[in-house]
């Protein structure tokens, strides 16, 4: 029997409880590990103005503009400051008698409102969100040209964020004209592996043409991308590097295509893909550099085609040869500051209005138990979590979570695409299929996230999770570095702000078992976490996740292709999320 599916992009048992034992709940929730009196008496009133479910909406995030300041010049002259905009919970603006528009009334024009002004005074910080405001376009279609205007005038102040979002606009030609070195140039700045003289290393591949229209033939392209090894930018050009004493490269990548791959060639040889759409080269080396050209041509006539360079490197050369150490050695990371690890950590398996699942809850208890056990994570379990336990639970986070802090979200339940806004959205055990009013949209978590001063944050979803960028703007680990230059590597990938998610699948249906009573992608994940006995770098997870969940979901006639990716607008300053076991 084919395992049972989750909606489309997709998992607590309804808890039976009084009104009493849900505020008991609830004020565990919210003041838990308060100390300080004044903050206690803070979140009581916070738990007595958002006591009926109704008030879950003062969780989400909005644009304040919090009043002036009173201030006084010289001995006589005393006159108001301009408002301050900032980004915060409905509930916090209101403590702090600001201004705003409630999360669903707000568009484009009230968010110029309270953002340009600063802007156009040199803020960096609200020059980017201007820019996002334009990128998103909300009620209107989104304005790339601009945005990009905005973000240059952001990245030029030094700010990370602006340098990331301008460089995803290079690497997609959106309002300006596409340009792969800009963008790479632009992500390791904005990592910081410009100020330790680092390699900028990363996925290379193409992308979707989001753009191709079905009725034309041969519009849609695959996309291909290379897992090993990944590449860097010389002057503009993709490049790997190698030892002159390599005589031969393998090369492993992947190519997907909704509609099949007819053609693969490397090099005009052909070659053949697994059953993940993996394919494996060994590449001879021909002199100081040798050029790879990879072609695939599905089996709508679209063609795709991606080169790069194999390099000798002289830096590399003068480099002493080391043994093999694989990256999940224990020793060389013990002594780096990696923070606190926590989780939260969702599974939805029986709903009030909508079908049953039948492992999100063992899922998550599953995913709990080795985050625990294995790598140190302090956890938070939400087994069949309604709207408000979900909003309230990653709202406490924001207000908790500190810069020396990393953060895992979990959900696992059914999860559905808005197509009126072609926004992904979780569904809590409370949703009605056609009835909004109760859905979490991806978009709603990912400002709450944007909020966050978590240094890294990664959300795991077992359902999709809209509103992805490119991988190439998640710094890779090169196996072929010198342990020193690892160790060097990691050091600025800890201190750099990632926000990534990894989704069993895009807005496809995703398989609910298939995993030995576990869905096939969180069984994926529990055994990779399993095997590994050092560091894991997340896009190693994803790699590893993907291999099992692709053909696995194929034998039972399911096209389902995990993702990972950063989260656009969450605050992505090109660093990465890594797993330590202890």
């Amino acid at each position: 029997m084919m395992p049972s599916q989750k909606s489309t992009c997709a998992k607590y048992r309804a808890m039976k409880i009084n009104y009493a034992s849900y505020l008991l709940i609830t004020c565990f929730i919210f003041l838990g590990c308060v100390n300080d009196p004044a903050e206690y008496q803070r979140r009581a009133g916070e738990i007595e103005q958002v006591r009926n479910l109704s008030d879950a909406d003062k969780f989400f995030i909005v644009d304040c503009l919090l009043p002036g300041q009173i201030r006084k010049l010289g001995r006589e002259a005393i006159y108001m400051t301009a408002r301050i905009p900032i980004k915060t919970s409905a509930l916090d603006c209101e403590e702090q008698g600001g201004e705003y528009v409630a999360y669903n009334q707000a568009n484009k024009a009230t968010a110029l409102q309270y953002w340009l002004p600063a802007a156009q005074e040199g803020n960096a910080e609200a020059q980017v969100y201007v820019g996002e405001i334009f990128a998103k376009g909300q009620d209107t279609p989104p304005d790339y040209k601009s945005a990009a205007e905005w973000y240059r005038k952001a990245a030029a102040q030094g700010n990370s964020r602006a340098r990331i979002n301008l460089g995803y606009l290079y690497e997609k030609g959106l309002g300006v004209e596409k340009n792969l070195a800009a963008a790479t140039e632009l992500y390791k700045k904005a990592s910081g592996f410009d100020k330790e003289n680092l390699d900028y290393i990363a996925t290379l591949s193409t992308t979707s043409d989001s753009t191709a229209s079905p009725a034309v033939t041969g519009s849609h392209k695959p996309v291909i991308e290379i897992i090993d090894p990944p590449v860097s930018m010389v002057r503009g050009v993709p490049i790997v590097k190698i030892r002159s004493a390599v005589k031969e490269r393998d090369i492993i990548g992947r190519v997907t295509d909704p509609s099949g791959i007819t053609s693969l060639t490397i090099n005009d040889a052909q070659n053949a893909l697994d059953a993940q759409g993996k394919f494996k080269s060994s590449i001879s080396i021909k002199g100081d550099k040798t050029p790879i050209s990879i072609v695939a041509i599905n089996k709508e006539g679209g063609r795709q085609n991606l080169e790069f360079m194999l390099a000798i490197d002289d830096f590399l050369n003068s480099e002493p040869v080391e043994a093999a150490l694989p990256l999940n050695v224990i020793n060389p990371w013990k002594d780096l500051e990696f923070g606190n690890y926590y989780a939260l950590i969702i599974g939805n398996s029986d709903y009030e209005k909508l079908p049953d699942l039948d492992t999100p809850d063992e899922d998550a208890r599953a995913v709990d138990s080795i985050l625990k056990s294995k790598y140190g994570f302090t956890t938070q379990l939400l087994i069949n979590a309604n709207r408000y336990q979900l909003l309230s639970a990653l709202n406490e986070l924001r207000t908790k979570l500190t810069e020396n802090d990393n953060l895992l979200i979990y959900y696992a339940g059914h999860g559905e695409l808005d197509k009126t806004n072609e926004r992904g959205q979780w569904l809590p055990i409370d949703a009605e299929i056609n009835n909004t009013a109760n859905w979490v949209s991806n978009i709603d978590v990912t400002d709450i996230l944007n909020t966050m001063n978590a240094k890294h944050i990664i959300v795991v979803a077992d359902s999709c999770y809209s509103g992805a960028m490119t991988r190439t703007a998640i710094p890779r680990i090169e196996a072929d570095l010198s342990q020193k230059q690892k160790l060097e590597t990691v050091k600025v990938m800890i201190k750099t702000k990632s926000r990534t998610s990894l989704t069993s699948g895009g807005e496809e249906q995703v398989m609910d078992g298939g995993g030995g009573g576990h869905s096939i992608f969180a069984k994926a994940v529990i055994d990779a976490l399993q095997n590994n006995q050092g560091l894991l770098e997340a896009q190693q997870l994803f790699d590893t996740v993907s291999d099992i969940v692709i053909p696995v979901a194929r034998a039972n006639s399911i096209t389902q292709t995990p993702e990972y990716a950063p989260i656009k607008n969450a605050g992505h300053d090109g660093g990465e999320f890594l797993f330590i076991a202890i």
